[in-house]
């Protein structure tokens, strides 16, 4: 039965007045409103994917790090005392290079006591270029004492002896080992394999490439004879054959070396 009908039925047996009571008595119903659910799949977050590289193995390969070159004066001699006797033993190898020093010191002191007591130019010249022989004992008291004198012209000759007499080369006092190779003892203040940020002590050096491009192999070769060949022409460029002993194993690396002025410097003073 709808609405309608129950309408007439009430309006027949009640009137209108009792359809009115009736309507105004019973509450209002409300009906909701019908929300639609929408029902979708849910979507699983992302899941990142593992990428896997194969592993390679990749050499780099660089010049060997310079390791820093301390120099330090061999221990000054020590007198020992003889287990019969109880006198002095004779002085060691190290008293007698010290004793060196300290003569050639005294004999260019002997010499600019000459040079002050003389006038006569030719031998004030002589004595010019015999303490400029004093470069190879102590380069930078004989630089010192060239500035101090007062004539420009004997400030040239005393260069001009000073470029004569003085050493050039690599600026390393070197050694031969059992390994038959030279290796680098020290290398000497301002020397051109210092410089060259490479070089350290304790390598050694296989061979060279002189200017000429003439390669030298170093291998049992007499040491006077190393030497004169990486001594030469300051300014002039040759090439250095190195090996440094390392934990992974032996580095044999080339290092450009322009030859200068050996910079000597006295132990003892």
């Amino acid at each position: 039965m709808n609405i309608r009908t129950t309408a007439l039925i009430l309006t027949a047996a009640l009137g209108t007045g009792g359809v009115w009571l009736w309507r105004t008595g019973s509450p209002s119903v409300e009906i909701p409103e019908k929300t639609e659910v929408v029902h979708s799949t849910p979507v699983p977050p992302p899941v990142a994917e593992r990428l896997i590289v194969p592993e390679k193995t990749v050499e780099i390969k660089q010049a060997p790090q310079a390791v820093p070159v301390v120099r330090s004066a061999p221990p000054k001699p020590q007198m020992q005392l003889s287990a019969k006797n109880g006198k002095k033993a004779t002085p060691t190898s190290s008293s007698n290079l010290a004793r060196y020093w300290e003569m050639q010191e005294e004999r260019f002191n002997r010499l600019l006591d000459q040079l002050a007591q003389t006038t006569d130019p030719r031998k004030r010249q002589a004595l010019l270029n015999a303490l400029a022989q004093h470069v190879r004992v102590d380069t930078l008291q004989t630089l010192d004492w060239i500035a101090t004198l007062k004539s420009a012209e004997e400030q040239r000759i005393a260069l001009e002896a000073v470029n004569k007499y003085a050493l050039t080369g690599i600026g390393a006092r070197i050694e031969v080992d059992s390994s038959g190779l030279p290796k680098i003892r020290e290398t000497t203040i301002l020397s051109a394999v210092e410089s060259s940020g490479m070089v350290a002590a304790g390598d050694y050096i296989s061979g060279m490439v002189k200017p000429d491009g003439t390669v030298l192999n170093f291998q049992d070769m007499p040491i006077q004879q190393i030497v004169q060949n990486l001594r030469g022409e300051p300014g002039s460029n040759i090439i250095l054959n190195v090996q440094r002993q390392s934990q992974g194993g032996r580095i044999i690396f080339s290092v450009p070396v322009t030859r200068s002025m050996i910079v000597m410097q006295p132990f003892y003073n």
